[in-house]
């Protein structure tokens, strides 16, 4: 996929591992990988464990498929997030709050590989780099400071996993496996 001029340009203003990884992930073609993902919440002695497939559609959407513990899926569009219920209902989940429409416009940058997209929310700042692996730190903006106070991005040739604090400061961890071209089996 090529970046449109106005893209590119953006894209040098960004520090060169960042600017690098940007073009790097706008140009990957639609895939789907496996999610384990650990949340602590206030309350709970033990994080809550989910899991299922995550997929992109560069330029489209991003899928967030649950499987375990409650069957469920959130669409990341342009336009906002979006919960399905297996029973088929849905519920748009960035519509009435601003901060859940920053999230959302956050969250569909950072899986369309926007990093630029990402600075009008967060302070992108290049955490280390050494021979392939990478890791971005995110640090909040305005009202996104509400939800999140950091989300530290890590991978090699591709994400591969999410640590961030939510507003209260409780952790959450995100690892993405087996990333393959979409609809094949892993």
């Amino acid at each position: 996929m090529l970046l449109p001029t106005l893209a590119l340009v953006l894209i040098h203003a960004l520090p060169p591992g960042v600017a690098e990884l940007a073009r790097r992930l706008a140009a990957r073609p639609a895939f789907e990988c496996d999610f384990v993902q650990e949340r602590s919440l206030a309350g709970l002695r033990n994080p809550l464990k989910s899991s299922g497939t995550f997929r992109l559609e560069p330029g489209q959407r991003a899928s967030w498929i649950q499987l375990k513990p409650v069957p469920q899926t959130i669409l990341l569009r342009r336009d906002g997030m979006e919960l399905l219920r297996p029973d088929g209902t849905s519920q748009k989940l960035s519509a009435s709050a601003p901060v859940a429409g920053e999230i959302a416009r956050a969250l569909y940058a950072m899986t369309q590989g926007d990093l630029q997209g990402l600075a009008g929310t967060f302070e992108v700042e290049w955490v280390r780099r050494k021979d392939d692996d990478w890791a971005l730190r995110l640090s909040p903006k305005g009202i996104a400071r509400n939800a999140f106070r950091e989300i530290v991005l890590s991978g090699a040739a591709d994400l591969g996993a999410i640590s961030l604090l939510d507003g209260q400061g409780l952790p959450t961890r995100i690892v993405f496996t087996s990333p393959r071209p979409l609809g094949k089996a892993p």
